[in-house]
């Protein structure tokens, strides 16, 4: 069977002799069988298997989709990744089997890397049927490191002043775990000139995960940020379960914001240090929960290092020379 086989439509039995339920169930196992037959190890096959499953969702029925994906064993997320990698123009014309994964994530990876360096990856033989997902989520990471590192070139620090500041530290730990974005050692964070922003009487909230603990606590020391709070993150899938993270000794599922003050500033309401929320967005993006327990408790002029995204409210504290920047804090 060729990479993109012809659409086979299966003929429906008379609504007067079978139910709804019955067809329903009928077209779903007709799907699934084709769908598993497909799954085998080779770059074709997973292009064969990918273009099943849009043949599928398009035929089926309301209804019928994720009953099919239950009987061929997958969930909706995986799903998509198949069709992704179906639908990507880049291997739109096939490859031979030797050159590339038989890995349907994996070669979702590929996709995005730029045309130039994918060219010279696969000449170079770093692209080949045994390349993992886990090397290719290293070569996409550096890549997006390294334009990071360009983009922070061209920052400047924002003059005026903030009464809340809030800093997403680019821990250097991160950088082993193929983090997106440039990283900072620990003395580099000990230079930010933190109290050229912060007014006499000011907050401070610093993300921390537990390997960074111990430096988070010696950044507000150096920084003359008197520790007052930790709040948790504890983070769940969009299903409402834990979503475990790694770890040394036990798995991970949440992650910590030292909260603290300089001067004598109470917060504006007396909340609960934790609060639960999805793992959303991109690499290490905080959840939009937090920045309303920010707005409830400390007070505006509000600054951000090192977000993630742009926040409403909440001006980056580092930004390029051309950029508008923010009127000095009375």
């Amino acid at each position: 069977m060729g990479l993109f086989p012809p659409r086979i439509v299966m003929p429906t039995p008379p609504i007067a002799t079978t139910s709804k339920n019955a067809i329903l169930a009928a077209q779903a196992d007709f799907w699934a069988a084709r769908i598993t037959a497909s799954m085998r190890k080779s770059f074709n096959a997973v292009m064969e298997t990918g273009n099943i499953l849009l043949q599928a969702k398009a035929a089926l029925p309301h209804g019928a989709w994720l009953a099919t994906l239950k009987r061929a064993g997958l969930g909706r997320g995986t799903a998509k990744v198949w069709m992704r990698v179906a639908r990507n123009p880049r291997y739109a014309n096939g490859q031979p089997d030797a050159l590339l994964p038989p890995c349907p994530t994996t070669l979702d990876l590929i996709s995005r890397l730029p045309e130039d360096v994918y060219q010279r990856l696969l000449t170079d033989g770093t692209i080949n049927a045994a390349v993992s997902r886990r090397q290719i989520s290293g070569i996409v990471c550096r890549l997006a490191q390294k334009a990071d590192e360009r983009r922070i070139l061209n920052l400047l620090p924002v003059p005026g002043k903030v009464r809340t500041a809030v800093i997403d530290a680019p821990w250097a730990s991160a950088g082993g775990r193929g983090c997106p974005y440039a990283v900072m050692s620990q003395q580099q964070l000990l230079d930010l000139p933190l109290g050229q922003w912060l007014l006499d009487d000011a907050h401070v909230y610093l993300w921390a995960t537990n390997a960074e603990l111990l430096n988070a606590f010696s950044l507000f020391a150096h920084w003359g940020i008197r520790f007052n709070e930790m709040l948790v993150w504890n983070k769940t899938h969009p299903n409402g379960e834990p979503r475990m993270g790694m770890g040394q000794n036990f798995r991970h599922t949440c992650e910590f914001v030292l909260f603290g003050a300089r001067g004598n500033l109470r917060t504006r309401e007396a909340l609960g240090t934790g609060f639960t929320a999805s793992v959303v967005g991109g690499h290490s993006e905080k959840p939009d929960k937090f920045y309303e327990i920010v707005r409830a408790a400390s007070y505006p002029p509000f600054g951000e290092l090192f977000g993630r995204k742009p926040r409403d409210g909440f001006t980056n504290l580092y930004q390029e020379a051309a950029q508008d920047i923010m009127k000095a804090a009375a």
